[in-house]
């Protein structure tokens, strides 16, 4: 996957951010956002299996594929954050599969603007 040095940089410097929020703990899953203080900061999502969550998890890894030409197959995703600007940023850690092994776990950044139209910002394997 080809991407400028700028957008690079920009990917680790938001997953970078979102690390803490991706690993969770318990502290976090206790409180919940306040609507007035939430937006523009990474804010766990308490339920990875949600349907929307799964489809945005999905939708990395088939990009992903069309860009390089990969073969990964979705498998679900382990956990994530997100952040509310104009859109949303989805910082999701899942599990892929290749025809060759077993799944792996790659970083995917996930921006949706407000039109619900999806980019896929960034993805690795970690």
């Amino acid at each position: 996957m080809d991407f400028s040095k700028s957008a690079l940089l920009l990917l680790i410097a938001l997953l970078a951010c979102a690390a803490p929020l991706i690993s969770g703990s318990e502290e976090d899953e206790a409180e919940a956002p306040q609507p007035d203080t939430f937006f523009g900061k990474w804010v766990p999502i308490k339920d990875v299996t949600d349907p929307s969550i799964v489809a945005i998890g999905k939708f990395a890894v088939d990009e992903y594929n069309k860009k390089i030409n990969e073969k990964l197959t979705f498998e679900k995703v382990a956990r994530g954050a997100e952040k509310i600007v104009s859109g949303t940023y989805y910082g999701l850690q899942l599990s892929a599969s290749s025809d060759s092994g077993s799944p792996k776990q790659y970083d995917a950044l996930v921006y949706e603007n407000l039109k619900q139209e999806k980019t896929l910002v960034g993805f690795k394997s970690v």
